[in-house]
Order: structure tokens, then C-alpha cells, then sequence
């Protein structure tokens, strides 16, 4: 009997930049809505990349990166990413680690110092400043993290956000919902990072998963300013 080979799990990501792949996950990077279950169709000139549909029948596009850039993140250095309230409190910290949208260390830095200028939460200032709805989530958490291995990613500075209808969309009223369009003089000297694939998720929220990050802590992005709350 021939024996059955078992697909090994990458050890890094850079399949995600090679090929259809590539295509694909920067366009996710931009904010154009993929759909989950069925990503290429085939048409009569070859398979193509489907898009999630807006309301005036053009593809979706809210959040995301403008213009974004390709990258490699050296290993153990730190990274850190907010996660939501409600994610944390069901699934643990861990299941945080899954997510695709990360900070560098000095962008952290930058948040925090403006936190601190402002006198306002972290979290409020980081969904403001990197363009997060409040209905993608509180951003209640922040996870610091190191990376293990050598990692590609897509940066850049985020653009403005609505949570189920794109900016563009002439049907978007922003009375009823309006868009988080960074704050000036912070937003465009961040650069948010866009890792394809953190992992290989084999399960849903973190059932066999295995990270290429490894957790140092995970802290609630309050109005607690010192940098050691952060670090211990």
C-alpha cells in the first residue's frame, strides 16, 4: 500500500506573494471585500478573482490600504495588534494572534504618546487613528507579540473606513453612517501592516492553530499610559 503524503505547513508566508496569490492578497490589503467561501470564478477568458458586491453593484471596497507596499518583517522583533473586547473574553488572547492586521513597534509607540498627549484611551485613540468602525470591534485588547520567522507583508497608511458599505458608494449617507477617516497628524505617519496568512489556520478561532508570532502579553488598551503596564 503506497503510503499517503501529508501537506507540511509553510514556514513562511511568501507563497502569498507568488503567483494568483499575490493578486489576491493585495487586493485584500486594499479593502476590496473577498468573499470567504468561493474566491475565483472561471469565465470564458480564464478564472478571475471574485468580489464581494455593494449596493450600487460595484465591488466592495471600505478600509484597507492606500497604495500598498510590500515588505519583509525581520524575525524577533516585536509586533503588536488590537483586538476586540468580545474576541478576547470568548476565545482567549491567543485566537488574536490569527489576525492579519498588525503595528510595528514604533508605531505602537507613536499611539501611545498620543494617548497620552490627548488624555484618551488607547483604543479610542488607535480606532481612530488607524480607521477601525466600532462595529469591526472595540479594540479593547492589544497583544504584543514576537515573530518567529522571516515574514512578508503589505504596508501603508489606512484609508478612511465604513463598516458594510464602501466610501465611494453614491448610496452612502455619512449622517447615518458616517466613515473613521484617521486622525491628522498622526494617521499618515503610521503604517499599518497586512500579513497574509499568520499561521494556517486549521480550525475555527484557534482549535489546532499554530502562529508564526509568539504571545509576550496581552494587555486592555485603556487609559493606562505608562509604557511598563504595557511591557510587563
Amino acid at each position: 500500500m503506497q503510503a499517503i503524503k501529508l501537506k507540511s505547513r509553510p514556514s513562511n508566508n511568501y507563497h502569498c506573494f507568488e503567483g494568483v496569490g499575490r493578486h489576491l492578497w493585495r487586493e485584500a490589503a486594499r479593502g476590496m471585500g473577498i468573499p470567504r467561501d468561493e474566491v475565483f470564478g472561471n469565465g470564458t477568458n480564464g478564472y478571475y478573482l471574485k468580489y464581494l458586491i455593494d449596493s450600487d453593484n460595484a465591488a466592495m471596497n471600505t478600509g484597507g490600504i492606500f497604495n500598498p507596499r510590500e515588505t519583509t518583517l525581520p524575525k524577533n522583533l516585536v509586533y503588536w495588534r488590537f483586538i476586540s473586547t468580545s474576541v478576547h473574553n470568548r476565545f482567549g488572547a491567543e485566537a488574536g494572534l490569527q489576525g492579519m492586521w498588525w503595528v510595528t513597534d514604533e508605531d505602537f509607540k507613536q499611539l501611545l504618546h498620543h494617548a497620552v498627549q490627548t488624555d484618551a484611551p488607547l483604543a479610542e485613540v488607535a480606532a481612530k487613528a488607524l480607521c477601525i468602525p466600532p462595529e469591526w470591534g472595540d479594540m479593547g485588547y492589544v497583544i504584543r507579540a514576537v515573530l518567529n520567522v522571516h515574514l512578508k507583508a503589505w504596508f501603508g497608511q489606512g484609508k478612511p473606513a465604513t463598516a458594510g458599505i464602501s466610501v465611494g458608494n453614491p448610496n452612502w449617507d455619512p449622517a447615518i453612517q458616517p466613515a473613521v477617516a484617521g486622525v491628522p497628524g498622526l494617521s499618515e505617519h503610521l503604517n499599518q501592516l497586512f500579513i497574509p496568512d499568520p499561521g494556517h489556520v486549521s480550525g475555527p478561532q484557534g482549535k489546532d492553530f499554530k502562529s508564526y508570532f509568539r504571545m509576550l502579553a496581552c494587555k486592555q488598551a485603556s487609559k493606562e499610559y505608562s509604557w511598563s503596564h504595557y511591557m510587563s
